[in-house]
Protein backbone atom coordinates (compact mmCIF):
# COMPACT_ATOMS: atom_id res chain seq x y z
CA UNK A 1 0.00 0.00 0.00
CA UNK A 2 1.43 3.39 -0.96
CA UNK A 3 1.77 6.36 1.36
CA UNK A 4 -0.98 8.22 -0.53
CA UNK A 5 -3.35 5.25 -0.16
CA UNK A 6 -2.61 5.02 3.57
CA UNK A 7 -3.15 8.78 3.98
CA UNK A 8 -6.50 8.65 2.18
CA UNK A 9 -7.60 5.61 4.19
CA UNK A 10 -6.81 7.35 7.50
CA UNK A 11 -8.55 10.57 6.48
CA UNK A 12 -11.69 8.74 5.33
CA UNK A 13 -11.82 6.69 8.53
CA UNK A 14 -11.32 9.75 10.73
CA UNK A 15 -14.60 11.30 9.48
CA UNK A 16 -13.21 14.82 9.46
CA UNK A 17 -11.40 14.72 12.81
CA UNK A 18 -8.10 14.91 10.89
CA UNK A 19 -7.32 17.08 7.88
CA UNK A 20 -4.84 16.40 5.10
CA UNK A 21 -2.97 19.58 6.07
CA UNK A 22 -2.13 18.27 9.54
CA UNK A 23 -1.37 14.61 8.71
CA UNK A 24 2.39 14.18 8.20
CA UNK A 25 4.04 11.00 6.94
CA UNK A 26 6.96 9.97 9.16
CA UNK A 27 8.07 6.61 7.71
CA UNK A 28 6.53 3.40 6.36
CA UNK A 29 3.11 3.13 8.08
CA UNK A 30 3.75 5.82 10.72
CA UNK A 31 2.22 9.29 10.63
CA UNK A 32 1.81 12.21 13.02
CA UNK A 33 -0.53 15.16 13.31
CA UNK A 34 -1.05 18.22 15.47
CA UNK A 35 -3.19 16.25 17.93
CA UNK A 36 -1.33 12.90 17.84
CA UNK A 37 2.43 12.42 18.02
CA UNK A 38 2.24 8.93 16.53
CA UNK A 39 -0.35 7.29 14.27
CA UNK A 40 0.23 3.70 13.15
CA UNK A 41 -1.74 2.50 10.12
CA UNK A 42 -2.08 -1.24 9.58
CA UNK A 43 -3.93 -2.89 6.73
CA UNK A 44 -6.12 -5.88 7.54
CA UNK A 45 -3.40 -8.19 6.18
CA UNK A 46 -0.74 -6.56 8.39
CA UNK A 47 -2.98 -6.82 11.45
CA UNK A 48 -3.34 -10.55 10.85
CA UNK A 49 0.40 -11.04 11.39
CA UNK A 50 0.77 -8.92 14.55
CA UNK A 51 1.57 -10.93 17.65
CA UNK A 52 -0.58 -10.78 20.82
CA UNK A 53 1.71 -8.30 22.60
CA UNK A 54 1.74 -5.87 19.65
CA UNK A 55 -2.03 -6.14 19.27
CA UNK A 56 -2.55 -5.31 22.96
CA UNK A 57 -0.19 -2.34 22.68
CA UNK A 58 -2.08 -1.00 19.67
CA UNK A 59 -5.44 -1.44 21.43
CA UNK A 60 -4.21 0.87 24.21
CA UNK A 61 -4.14 3.78 21.73
CA UNK A 62 -5.85 7.05 22.61
CA UNK A 63 -7.98 6.73 19.48
CA UNK A 64 -8.62 3.70 17.29
CA UNK A 65 -9.74 4.68 13.79
CA UNK A 66 -11.41 1.89 11.81
CA UNK A 67 -10.79 2.41 8.09
CA UNK A 68 -11.94 0.68 4.90
CA UNK A 69 -8.62 -1.11 4.43
CA UNK A 70 -7.45 -1.56 8.02
CA UNK A 71 -7.08 0.30 11.30
CA UNK A 72 -5.17 3.37 12.48
CA UNK A 73 -4.00 3.66 16.09
CA UNK A 74 -3.38 7.21 17.32
CA UNK A 75 -1.32 8.01 20.41
CA UNK A 76 -1.11 11.41 22.13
Amino acid sequence: MTTAERTNDILQGADGSLSSDELIHERDNVFKSIEYHCIFHYTNAELYYLDEESTQAMESADEVIETDKGTAYAFN
